[in-house]
């Protein structure tokens, strides 16, 4: 029956939005995790078995070189923009009106249709410098208001983006050290047919 399956149909897809929209920043770390434990269990297993050492051992080392290394570049990243916004913060508190002006003034002189304008009259010229004036500051205001928000927001986020972190690197190491186990028990939970399917039986 058409009906029915265009009714199930929807009812998928707004199972799928919601899934997609509440569900998924809370499965996100473990998502993540899955994918990790996918790259690093294959090489663990084959260090393992070339030097003849513990598979946890070669799951840790690797999880802690690529997580530390991640950690760095992201630190380095992270003081960098900070510095960076910080001191474009403190230049837009610093701009005047007379730094405007001369800045407008030097645009127009490199502009000729702009030059030619301003040139025709001491009215017209200091109609163009206001307007570029009045456009030039609402810029800069709303830049300065707009990066004084982002940084808000960035402090103000981070306890929850810390936890979110924290669940992702535990996750990690769990689901790397015990990917076979989980693998097991998410396939225990199918039904006959499809793990059937799945095994290729």
């Amino acid at each position: 029956n058409l009906a029915a399956q265009l009714i199930c149909a929807a009812i998928g897809l707004a199972a799928a939005y919601f899934a997609v929209k509440y569900l998924l920043g809370a499965l996100l770390p473990f998502l993540i995790a899955w994918g990790v434990a996918l790259a690093v269990s294959p090489t663990a297993a084959w260090l393992s078995g070339r030097t003849h050492t513990p598979r946890w051992l070669w799951v840790v080392m690797i999880l802690v070189l690529g997580l530390g290394t991640l950690a760095g570049v992201l630190w380095l990243a992270i003081d960098r923009l900070v510095f960076e916004t910080g001191a474009l913060l403190s230049r837009l508190g610093e701009i005047r009106a007379s730094d405007i002006s001369g800045m407008i003034d030097r645009v127009i002189s490199r502009l000729p249709l702009l030059d030619e304008l301003a040139g025709a009259g001491a009215d017209e010229r200091a109609q163009i410098v206001g307007v570029l004036m009045d456009a030039l500051s609402g810029v800069l205001t709303w830049l300065g208001g707009t990066l004084s928000s982002f940084a808000l927001r960035t402090v103000t986020g981070l306890p929850s983006g810390l936890l979110a972190l924290t669940v992702t690197v535990v996750a990690c190491f769990y689901f790397s050290l015990q990917l076979n186990a989980i693998h097991a028990a998410l396939s225990a939970l199918l039904p006959e047919r499809a793990r059937a399917a799945m095994s290729g039986g």
